[in-house]
């Protein structure tokens, strides 16, 4: 088997019984904190084989280290490091240290809508496609352990009947705390870790795609905008990201649309007109294709 037909995995693969903290199918919880849940970890993290994922998933390290490997890049987490893996990333557990104490969080990718600022919001996971391991502030592990101690009694409390609204705006404030601590670092000028030619293809068509995805949705475009074969630069995106490349163009597109939709007086014909679709039929079956709901539907469920 390649690297590029390995098995894709969900949150299907966790087992869904009373030992963890959970709402199956949208988010998972473990941890390896007292001899209780060691065993329950072990069993639950069951990403010991490269695989693709179809979630997210986050390891908070608070002792000892991890070792894992994201899209091929073997990566080691120690205390005070938070590892994310986005969906379509190659990954595989290792291992981890005896004294290491972790957290493990699986989340579909539906299950939180990260649209409120489409380009920072895929600017952030183009940095973390590149950078998956990153240092956490003292006070804001704090933060999380208190946060995630909340949420999992709650999820495990079987009569609690606002346990989706709990977890969404726990990720909420994560994504928020992760955002803030991306946009720091940018503003104080940390250098860059050193990068690859096909890391640098990759930033580069990040770029392109911002810049010209509201007219320009083909790879073949990007391509000759790169100086590279349509196929090389498929080949290089996916084995970077462990994404398509037309799956980065489809995410601005869609994430666009919406930001548009969610924006009360701001009609279905308009967003379609300022996203240039050639039509709103065809605009209503590319964004159905690609969220499984019309472009009506989703306005009338979000506002």
């Amino acid at each position: 088997m390649s690297k590029y037909d390995l098995q894709r995995v969900d949150l299907s693969i966790f087992p869904e019984d009373k030992d963890y903290a959970q709402i199956p199918g949208k988010i998972f919880l473990a941890d390896n904190f007292d001899a209780s849940s060691s065993e329950s970890f072990k069993r639950g993290r069951n990403v010991n084989k490269t695989v693709q994922i179809s979630m997210a998933v986050f390891f908070l390290c608070f002792a000892g280290e991890l070792n894992v490997e994201v899209n091929h890049q073997k990566i080691k987490a120690i205390a005070g490091q938070v590892l994310i893996a986005l969906p379509g990333s190659f990954f595989r557990y290792e291992n981890h240290s005896p004294n290491a104490r972790l957290i493990f969080i699986a989340v579909a990718p539906d299950f939180v809508d990260y649209t409120k600022d489409v380009k920072l919001g895929i600017e952030i996971g183009e940095a973390l496609t590149l950078h998956p391991c990153n240092a956490v502030p003292p006070l804001e592990i704090d933060e999380f352990l208190s946060m995630y101690k909340i949420l999992k009694r709650k999820l495990y409390d079987g009569a609690y009947m606002f346990k989706e609204e709990v977890a969404r705006n726990f990720l909420n404030t994560w994504e928020c705390n992760l955002f803030n601590n991306f946009l720091a670092q940018k503003s104080s000028g940390r250098k860059e870790h050193p990068v690859t030619r096909r890391e640098e293809i990759f930033r580069q068509f990040i770029e392109e795609v911002k810049a010209h995805y509201l007219t320009e949705r083909s790879v073949t475009f990007y391509a000759q905008k790169l100086c590279v074969t349509p196929k090389y630069l498929s080949s290089v995106i996916h084995e970077v990201s462990g994404r398509y490349a037309t799956d980065f163009i489809t995410s601005f597109v869609v994430n666009e649309c919406k930001a548009m939709l969610h924006t009360e007086g701001i009609s279905v014909k308009e967003v379609c007109i300022k996203m240039n679709f050639p039509n709103q039929s065809f605009f209503a079956k590319y964004f159905k294709k690609h969220t499984g709901m019309t472009p009506k539907e989703y306005k009338q469920h979000t506002i």
